[in-house]
């Protein structure tokens, strides 16, 4: 492989690797906020997740790039396209900790009995 197509695709595993950090981070804050009734740590889960499309649309677009600017063979496709599916999976589960931190402040603030 050319070092030009492998320093991009280290760059698009960094990209990756740092939306999958987020993701983590924003789902332990709605846990911690959940076990610590502290309201105040639901809405950090928002900011934390507040550049999610924006970041994997930047990651999508750097693979669009790399098959544009290199043509890869069959495995290397194989690859790039593995990461297109992981960012559409990554939005939707940060989506998820969104939906979660924003209905279990609800319950919070509701008083009810979990």
């Amino acid at each position: 492989m050319l070092p030009r197509y492998e320093s991009k695709i280290t760059d698009i595993q960094n990209m990756l690797g740092k939306l999958i950090s987020e993701v983590i981070e924003a789902h332990t804050a709605a846990l911690n906020a959940y076990k610590e009734r502290r309201l105040d740590e639901f809405d950090r889960v928002r900011t934390i997740l507040k550049t999610i499309q924006q970041e994997a649309n930047a990651i999508d677009n750097e693979i669009v790039k790399t098959f544009a600017l290199f043509g890869p063979e069959a495995q290397e496709l194989r690859l790039l396209i593995s990461y297109l599916k992981m960012t559409n999976e990554l939005i939707r589960i940060g989506e998820g900790a969104k939906k979660y931190a924003r209905r279990m402040k609800e319950h919070c603030q509701s008083d009810c009995q979990l």
